[in-house]
């Protein structure tokens, strides 16, 4: 159980397993836009008396991420461990194939050299 979970798959399924993972009192944030399907509150959601924060890029994702980059706090700047350039995605492809856990990947696409 967790105090805050964070839904970034836009899939139904994933937010109500957040939901249902989260402690009583609990707070969601939706970074995802649920383009595959309605993130629909769950019982666990009325029962846990839990919160939900969703935030939206909205239609300009290249201007939603000028302005986040900068005013992301070092929490959230965490879960990016790893940035490439667009250059060098297919070989990052490669070395993701075995990795020990899943890893969240940041693409400079102003960059062009690979890693």
């Amino acid at each position: 159980a967790f105090d805050v979970g964070v839904e970034c798959s836009a899939a139904p399924a994933g937010f109500a397993a957040l939901l249902g993972a989260l402690r009583p009192r609990g707070r969601c944030v939706v970074l995802s836009d649920g383009n595959w399907g309605a993130l629909t509150l769950t019982p666990d959601f009325h029962r846990k008396e839990l919160s939900v924060v969703g935030s939206s890029d909205g239609e300009d994702y290249a201007a939603h991420a000028r302005w986040w980059w900068p005013h992301v706090s070092p929490v959230l700047a965490a879960l990016y461990p790893l940035t490439v350039p667009a250059a060098g995605l297919p070989g990052l492809y490669a070395r993701l194939g075995r990795p020990d856990r899943p890893v969240s990947v940041l693409v400079d696409w102003k960059t062009s050299a690979p890693p």
